[in-house]
C-alpha cells in the first residue's frame, strides 16, 4: 500500500501484443485447492480470466513488433503485426519492414483522414542468407512472359522539396535500404505481382516500388545497391526519389521507383509508391537527371502477316519474329519447350544438335540471353506454330490481367501476340479505350472465361484477400463485377469501411453470400481477429468473441484499453461491423466508460490507514490511539510482516500494535503486505511462496490464528501485485499467481465466516489489475481497497504510455486526477465487482517534481529527473524526493513561500519556491470525492495516510530547525549572465529578469557603483592631483580675507 515509485497508470495506449501463435480457447487446470470454497460456476469464471490474460501477456507493452523471421518469413505480411497508423511506429527503436495497401487515402493528409493500417515486423535479415532465387542471363527467365528484347534504359534521380525540411540520419536509411535488399533476397519473385517494399528506421523511411518483369532479373537489386552507395558516398539526408517509369506504355510492370525521405514524411513516400502502381511517374518540381543506365529485357512487339509489308519497327536488338510470312512461306520446325533454368546448352542437348545449330534455327538477338520459360523454339529449320496459340479444352482462352499503364500494344507484347492478332481474340467494343487495372484479356484464341465468383454451397460468399497494390477497381474487374457490387456484399462484412480504406490482408466477399470470419491479426489480443478464433454458432455476434481482461474495452485493431480510443463507438459510413469513423479507433465490445451502480452498500465504511512505523521519521509521528474514530469505521493497521515460514510477524511495531488490538469503538483491521514488502529484494518471494498450493494451507492457518488470537476484526492483504512482470530489481511473477491469490482469500474468509473481514488491496491500473480475477474476488470477499492515488509520479519519466499527449512521459500530471480515477473506477465495475463492495482511495499525500521551467503552466510542462531520481524538495519529516505529506503542505503554504496555488481536474495544485511542483489532496477536495463516489453507491474511502494529515506530535507549525532550508537543486537553473550597470537598468528590465536572479543583478550593481566610484577616485589621485591641489589652495588663501572682513562688516561677529 505504501506509494510505489515504478507504479504505472491506468493506461497503456496503443501498446500491442510481442506474441505469435494459435490463441487456443483454454480450459483451465486448476491449481490443487485446500478447501471446496470454489463453485463450478467461479472455475468457468476463472477459465475465461486466464483466457484472456494469455491473450493479452505483459508482452504487450513492448514497443517493436515480432521479427520478420517470428512472422514465418512471409513475403505477404500475413504475420506481420497490425498497427493503426505511423505514430505507432515511432515507439520502436529497431529498424523494420513495413506493408499497407498503398492506393489507400495518404495517411496524414488529413487530421480527420482514416487509419489505413500498417503491417509491421522487426526487420532482422542477414546478408548472408541464401538467395531464394538467383537471376541468369543465360539461363531461363523465371516467368512465361515474352521478354525477348534487350533494351537499354535510363533510372533517373531528383531531389523532391517534399518534406526537405525535415532530414535524417543517412544511417537510418542505410540500415532500412539494407533490410529491403535482404528482405527482397530471401524471396523468390513472383511472376504475377509487382514487389512493394517498406523500410523504416528511426528518422528515415524508404520506399521501393518494382514491377515483376524487372524484379525477376534482378534490377531491383542493382537499382537499390547503387543508391545506397550514392547515399553514404554523399551523405544523403533529404528526400530523394529515383524512377524508370512511363517506358515506352509498358505498364507499370516493367517500371520500378525508389523514395527515401524522413520518417516525419510516410505519406509522401506512400503517395510516390502509390503513383509507380498506377504506372505513372513521380513528378520532380525541381527538374531530375539521368543517373544510372540499365539493361531490361521486354516483349518484342510481333509483327503479324500484315505487318511484313508495312512500316512497323522493333524496339532497339528485336528478337526473332514468331510470325510466318504469307510472302516467303515456309515449314513449320521441330520444337522443344524452354523450362524453367534452361540455357542454350540444355536445349540443343534436348534437340540433339549442336550449340552453333540451335542458334542457326532460332536467329533471334541476344536469342541466349532472352530465353523464357514455356516458350518453344526450334529444334530443325522452319518456322514456329501459329503465332496465336489454341486456347483451353472447354473453349475459354488463356488470359491476362491488366496492369496500371498498361496500353493495348503492351498487352499484345506481353502476350506474344501482334496488334491485329491481339484484337481478333479480344473483340470487346472500345476495348483499347476503357482498360482498367486488373480486368483480364485473351492472349490466346477461346472466350473469356466467366471470373465472377460463386457462393460456396454452405450459403458464405467467395472471398477475396487484399494485397498491397490494391483497390476496390481492381479487384471488381479481376473478378469481373462492378464496385457497386463489391459494396454491396460487403454491407455486413467485419471491418468493411468501403472503398476509400482498405485493410491489407483483409478478407472481403467477391459474391453473394454470408461474410466470412475476419482474417487474423497476429497481434490481436480481443475481438474476432484473434488468432485460432473459431467461428461461432449462427446468430452469435462476432464482437462477443475474446473479450479483453477486466471487461475493459476491445477496439477494431483488436486491442484492450480503458480510454476514449478503446471505449468510443464510432462507426464507419458502411455500418458494417468492426469498423470505425475516420480518423477514430472505434470499439466493438464493452463499449463505454460508465460507472456501473450495484445499488447501496450495507453500511458505509471509511477506512484509516495508519502507518505504524511512522515513528522512525524524525517529526510527524502519530499514536494510533489519536485516530479520531468518530470520523473513520475501520483502521488498517500497516504493517505485519510474514517470515519465510510463513508465520505472523508484528514485533517491528509492537508498541503501536498493542495500542490498536486495545482500541474500542472502531473496526481493527491488521494489513500485510505493501510495497516495500512485496517488492524489496529481501521480501518480495516469501507472498509469491505463500500462496502456491504446497504452502497455502499452512500460511492461511497462521493468519486465521493471529486474527483470533488478538481479537482483530479482519484481515487484508496488500500483495503488490501478483503477477507483475516488471517491477524493477526482482523477477517476473507468476501470470496465474492471481489466482492462486484469490484461492488463499476466499478460503481464508470461508473459515473466518461472517463477523470477521477479509479484504485486499487493488492496484487502480489497468496493467497490473488484469492479473487478479476480480470478478470472483468481488463475489466471495468482503470489500476491495482500491488504490485510486499514485496515478502519476517521478516513474512516468521516459515512458510514452503513462500520460496521454506526453510522448516524452515526464509531464507535470495530478496523480489523483479525476479522469484516470474515473476510468479506473469504470473498469473496476465493469470486471463485475459491484460497486458496494469498493472502497475508494484518496491521499494525504502529495506527489511533487522538479519542474522544468520556472512560470510553465498547462498539461504539457515537464519535470526533471530520471525514472528512479526525483530533483522535487524533500519534506523535512517525509524526506523523500517527490513524495511529501499533507502536513508538510500545510506548513509550505502557512510559510508564505506559495508560488502560485490553484484547483482542478479534481485536484488541488502548489507551486513554491518558483519550481517545486504539488498535486496533492486537500480535506474539501476529499469530502467532493467522498460525495461523488457516495452517488455511484460505493462502500466508501480509505485514506493513505491519517498519520500524514497533520501534526500530531508538536513538531509543527512555524517551529523548523533555524538552520533548516529545503533542498534546491541549483543545477535545474539557467545561469544569471546578463550584465547590468546601474539600477535604472534593472528597473527598465525588471519583468523579464527571473526572480531567482533579482538579488545577483542587485548586489552586481552595487558593486558596479562602488568600482566605478573607486576609479575616479584613482584618476583623480593619479593624474594631477597635487597640481589641481595648489590651484585650490590658492584660491582659498586669496578668499579668506575677503571673507574676514565680509564677516566683521556684517554685525554679526559681536554676537
Amino acid at each position: 500500500m505504501k506509494p510505489s515509485l515504478f507504479f504505472f497508470t491506468s493506461l497503456v495506449t496503443g501498446a500491442f501484443s510481442a506474441h505469435s501463435g494459435s490463441h487456443l480457447h483454454l480450459h483451465v487446470s486448476h491449481r490443487a485447492r485446500t478447501s471446496e470454497a470454489i463453485d463450478a460456476r467461479d472455475d468457468q469464471g476463472l477459465d475465461k480470466w486466464l483466457a484472456a490474460n494469455k491473450r493479452a501477456p505483459p508482452s504487450a507493452l513492448t514497443a517493436c513488433p515480432l521479427s520478420c523471421h517470428g512472422t514465418g518469413n512471409s513475403s505477404s505480411g500475413a504475420g506481420w503485426f497490425l498497427f493503426p497508423d505511423a505514430s505507432r511506429l515511432a515507439a520502436c527503436n529497431e529498424t523494420m519492414l513495413l506493408n499497407f495497401v498503398v492506393q489507400n487515402e495518404v495517411d496524414g493528409a488529413s487530421s480527420h483522414g482514416p487509419k489505413m493500417g500498417i503491417r509491421a515486423c522487426t526487420a532482422d535479415y542477414s546478408s548472408a542468407t541464401q538467395a531464394a532465387y538467383e537471376p541468369h542471363d543465360e539461363r531461363a527467365a523465371l516467368c512465361p512472359t515474352p521478354n525477348h528484347a534487350l533494351v537499354e534504359a535510363s533510372i533517373r534521380m531528383s531531389h523532391s522539396t517534399a518534406g526537405i525540411d525535415d532530414g535524417f540520419a543517412v544511417q537510418d536509411l542505410l540500415s532500412a535500404g539494407h533490410q529491403i535488399v535482404n528482405y527482397f533476397r530471401s524471396h523468390k519473385p513472383s511472376c504475377v505481382e509487382n514487389a512493394l517494399a517498406f523500410g523504416y528506421s528511426q528518422s528515415a523511411v524508404v520506399g521501393v516500388f518494382a514491377g515483376a518483369e524487372v524484379h525477376q532479373h534482378g534490377v531491383t537489386r542493382d537499382v537499390l545497391n547503387n543508391l545506397l552507395d550514392y547515399a553514404e558516398k554523399n551523405s544523403v539526408s533529404e528526400t530523394t526519389v529515383v524512377q524508370l517509369c512511363q517506358a515506352d506504355g509498358r505498364g507499370a510492370d516493367y517500371g520500378i521507383g525508389i523514395i527515401v525521405s524522413s520518417a516525419k514524411h510516410l505519406p509522401v513516400v506512400q503517395d510516390a509508391v502509390k503513383t509507380w502502381v498506377k504506372g505513372r511517374c513521380v513528378s520532380a518540381a525541381d527538374g531530375d537527371e539521368d543517373w544510372m543506365t540499365v539493361t531490361l529485357r521486354v516483349p518484342a512487339r510481333v509483327k503479324s502477316n500484315s505487318d511484313a509489308i508495312g512500316n512497323m519497327t522493333l524496339p532497339t536488338a528485336a528478337a526473332h519474329l514468331r510470325s510466318r510470312s504469307r510472302i516467303v512461306a515456309q515449314a513449320e520446325c521441330q520444337t522443344t519447350a524452354v523450362n524453367p533454368g534452361d540455357g542454350c546448352w540444355a536445349l540443343a542437348d534436348r534437340c540433339k544438335i549442336t550449340d552453333a545449330k540451335l542458334k542457326e534455327y532460332n536467329p533471334r538477338p541476344n536469342f541466349c540471353n532472352t530465353l523464357v520459360a514455356g516458350e518453344k523454339v526450334c529444334c530443325s529449320s522452319g518456322t514456329l506454330p501459329d503465332t496465336v496459340p489454341p486456347g483451353n479444352s472447354d473453349g475459354t482462352c488463356k488470359t491476362r490481367q491488366v496492369i496500371g499503364g498498361d496500353i493495348c500494344d503492351s498487352l499484345a507484347s506481353k502476350c506474344g501476340l501482334s496488334l491485329q492478332d491481339f484484337t481478333k481474340v479480344n473483340t470487346e467494343a472500345n476495348l483499347c479505350v476503357n482498360l482498367k487495372a486488373g480486368q483480364h484479356v485473351c492472349c490466346t484464341r477461346g472466350k473469356l472465361p466467366d471470373f465472377r465468383p460463386k457462393p460456396n454451397p454452405d450459403g458464405s460468399c467467395s472471398t477475396y484477400t487484399t494485397k498491397a497494390d490494391d483497390d476496390c477497381f481492381g479487384i471488381a474487374a479481376a473478378n469481373g463485377i462492378t464496385v457497386a457490387d463489391l459494396e454491396d456484399f460487403n454491407k455486413n462484412t467485419w471491418g468493411w469501411s468501403g472503398c476509400r480504406i482498405l485493410p491489407l490482408k483483409f478478407k472481403l466477399c467477391v459474391s453473394s453470400g454470408t461474410p466470412p470470419m475476419p482474417a487474423p491479426v497476429p497481434n490481436a489480443i480481443c475481438g474476432p481477429t484473434v488468432p485460432g478464433t473459431k467461428e461461432p454458432a449462427k446468430g452469435a455476434e462476432l464482437s462477443t468473441l475474446n473479450p479483453c481482461p477486466l471487461k475493459v474495452c476491445c477496439n477494431v485493431w483488436g486491442q484492450c484499453g480503458t480510454t476514449d480510443e478503446f471505449c468510443t463507438v464510432s462507426k464507419s459510413e458502411t455500418g458494417a461491423p468492426g469498423t470505425s469513423a475516420p480518423g477514430k479507433n472505434g470499439c466493438v465490445s464493452n463499449c463505454g466508460r460508465d460507472i456501473v451502480n450495484s445499488g447501496p452498500p450495507n453500511r458505509k465504511i471509511h477506512v484509516a490507514y495508519f502507518e505504524a512505523w511512522n515513528h522512525k521519521r524524525k517529526c510527524l509521528t502519530m499514536d494510533v490511539g489519536q485516530i479520531d474514530t468518530d470520523k473513520y469505521t475501520h483502521i488498517h493497521f500497516a504493517f505485519a510482516d510474514v517470515t519465510k515460514d510463513f508465520n505472523v510477524d508484528i514485533s517491528a511495531v509492537q508498541e503501536q500494535f498493542d495500542l490498536f488490538k486495545g482500541m474500542s469503538g472502531i473496526k481493527k483491521i491488521i494489513s500485510f503486505g505493501g510495497w516495500d514488502f512485496s517488492t524489496m529484494p529481501g521480501t518480495f518471494n516469501i507472498l509469491r511462496e505463500a500462496i502456491k498450493p504446497a504452502n497455502r494451507d499452512i500460511f492461511q492457518k497462521n493468519l486465521i490464528a493471529f486474527v483470533n488470537e488478538h481479537n482483530l476484526d479482519g484481515i487484508e492483504l496488500d500483495w503488490e501485485y501478483p503477477g507483475a512482470p516488471d517491477i524493477p530489481d526482482i523477477p517476473a511473477g507468476d501470470p496465474e499467481a492471481g489466482m492462486d491469490y484469490y484461492y488463499l482469500l476466499s478460503n481464508v474468509k470461508k473459515a473466518l465466516g461472517g463477523s470477521k473481514s477479509v479484504s485486499f488491496a487493488a492496484p487502480a491500473s489497468y496493467h497490473y489489475l488484469k492479473s487478479f480475477p476480480m470478478e470472483q474476488m468481488g463475489i466471495h470477499l468482503d470489500y476491495i481497497v482500491y488504490m485510486t492515488y499514485d496515478l502519476h509520479g517521478q516513474w512516468d519519466y521516459g515512458n510514452k504510455w503513462t500520460s496521454s499527449g506526453c510522448p516524452s512521459g515526464n509531464c507535470l500530471r495530478s496523480h489523483v486526477n479525476d479522469t484516470e480515477t474515473n476510468d479506473a473506477l469504470s473498469m473496476i465495475t465493469k470486471a463485475g465487482v459491484p460497486s458496494r463492495k469498493v472502497v475508494v482511495g484518496v491521499a494525504s499525500y502529495g506527489r511533487s517534481f522538479k519542474m522544468a521551467e520556472a512560470g510553465c503552466t498547462g498539461p504539457m510542462c515537464e519535470f526533471t529527473g530520471t525514472s528512479r531520481i526525483s530533483n522535487a524538495a524533500k519534506g523535512r519529516c517525509t524526506d523523500t524526493g517527490g513524495y511529501i505529506s499533507n502536513a508538510e503542505i500545510a506548513e509550505i503554504i502557512n510559510s508564505g513561500k506559495v508560488t502560485k496555488q490553484w484547483t482542478d481536474v479534481g485536484s488541488n495544485f502548489l507551486v513554491y519556491n518558483d519550481t517545486e511542483w504539488v498535486a496533492y489532496m486537500d480535506d474539501d477536495m476529499k469530502a467532493a470525492r467522498a460525495k461523488f463516489y457516495d452517488s455511484y453507491n460505493f462502500a466508501g474511502t480509505t485514506d493513505w495516510a491519517v498519520d500524514l494529515q497533520e501534526f500530531n506530535d508538536g513538531s509543527g507549525g512555524d517551529d523548523y530547525p533555524d538552520d533548516y532550508e529545503p533542498y534546491i537543486d541549483t543545477s535545474m537553473y539557467p545561469e544569471c549572465v546578463t550584465k547590468y550597470t546601474t539600477f535604472k537598468e534593472l528597473n527598465d528590465h525588471k519583468d523579464s529578469i527571473p526572480a531567482y536572479c533579482m538579488e545577483q543583478y542587485i548586489f552586481n550593481v552595487e558593486v558596479a557603483v562602488m568600482e566605478a566610484a573607486l576609479e575616479k577616485y584613482k584618476d583623480l589621485v593619479n593624474n594631477g592631483y597635487d597640481e589641481k591641489f595648489k590651484i585650490y589652495e590658492g584660491y582659498v588663501d586669496e578668499q579668506v580675507q575677503d571673507q574676514i572682513d565680509a564677516f566683521m562688516g556684517s554685525g554679526k561677529a559681536d554676537k
